[in-house]
């Protein structure tokens, strides 16, 4: 249970540092980055809690595939937009 909690503390970390640093760019403007923040983190958490054996490995798979889906979902919402 210690490790879970030191992963979980980890991976917000990670997240709040890149949704910061992200938001210094203008989202509004690129939602490519936002739709690929977005499911970095939304897929890590999700990977995490499936993933009961082992989180770590969860959220890394998690997070490639969301981030990978966001990325896409934004390019989707940018190309309708424009």
């Amino acid at each position: 249970m210690q490790g879970l909690k030191r992963f979980t503390l980890a991976t917000l970390t990670v997240v709040v540092s890149t949704l910061t640093l992200t938001a210094c760019n203008e989202i509004e403007k690129n939602p490519r980055t936002w739709g690929t923040v977005g499911g970095v983190a939304a897929g890590a958490a999700a990977g995490a809690a499936i993933d009961h054996d082992e989180p770590a490995r969860g959220a890394i798979i998690g997070g490639a595939v969301g981030g990978a889906a966001g990325n896409v979902g934004g390019k989707i919402y940018k190309d309708a937009r424009d």
